[in-house]
């Protein structure tokens, strides 16, 4: 392999298998219906709104932030 290759293959974001986009996608899942399920005061204490929740519920699973994906 040339230097040239290596820096190429090394400046690409690494992509996620298809397993580990699944369990990426379940873990988001499972985080978004645990926050659904939080009392009022619980989300007073973390300072969301059940707007916000809602909000953040509706988005589909794959549409989640990057750390999460980790």
């Amino acid at each position: 392999m040339t230097t040239l290759t290596q820096r190429h293959l090394h400046a690409r974001t690494p992509r996620l298998g298809l397993f580990a986009r699944l369990i990426a996608a379940d873990r988001a899942f499972r985080q978004r219906r645990a926050m659904h399920r939080l009392t009022d005061a619980q989300l007073r204490d973390i300072g969301l709104t059940r707007a916000q929740i809602a909000a953040d519920t509706a988005q589909p699973v794959w549409d989640s932030p990057r750390h999460w994906r980790a």
